[in-house]
């Protein structure tokens, strides 16, 4: 059996990230890009960041999410980290599936 292993590294900036004028509930939604899971199976997927959380129970947090643009079920495993301002990066999830 062939382990396959395809590696993709997105970036997404957002610019003045405290001065979001988003209400809690409310997202910003990354470009679309294109990944392939363990199984071969390709398809796009986007980053759903909501600044002031996702609804009133996480009112104060930041939420982010990976969505599923494609109809394909995908399985994956990523690295989730924030840069800030002065370019210094911190890992804040691993190993999600």
């Amino acid at each position: 059996m062939d382990v396959i292993i395809e590696q993709t590294h997105f970036r997404f900036k957002v610019l003045d990230f405290l001065g979001r004028p988003e209400i809690n509930g409310q997202s910003i939604l990354s470009p679309r890009f294109l990944v392939t899971d363990s199984n071969e199976r390709s398809g796009r997927i986007e980053l759903a960041i909501y600044p002031k959380g996702f609804n009133s129970q996480y009112l104060g947090f930041v939420s982010i999410f990976l969505k599923n643009s494609s109809k394909t079920d995908l399985h994956l495993s990523c690295e989730l980290s924030l840069e800030d301002k002065d370019g210094k990066q911190q890992k804040i999830v691993t190993n999600m599936n």
